[in-house]
């Protein structure tokens, strides 16, 4: 299966605020697939605090799109 487990949120976090759980798939970032965690760290490793991230997520048998700006990190 394709994607990577959201294994930790944290609370008060952009991430959490767009309402990304732990569990959740994360399939696709602005658009990218996300294969593997390898995947998610190219995608990843450049957005800068400000930067809009669209998230596509599976959660179960529900696919969904949330969106988020970066925060500090």
């Amino acid at each position: 299966s394709e994607g990577v487990i959201v294994a930790r949120v944290d609370e008060g976090s952009p991430a959490a605020e767009a309402g990304i759980q732990r569990g959740d798939v994360i399939r696709e970032i602005n658009r990218q697939r996300v294969r593997n965690p390898a995947d998610y760290e190219r995608i990843t490793r450049d957005a800068k605090e400000g930067d809009r991230l669209t998230v596509l997520l599976q959660r179960g048998p529900m696919s969904l799109y949330v969106a988020f700006t970066v925060g500090r990190g």
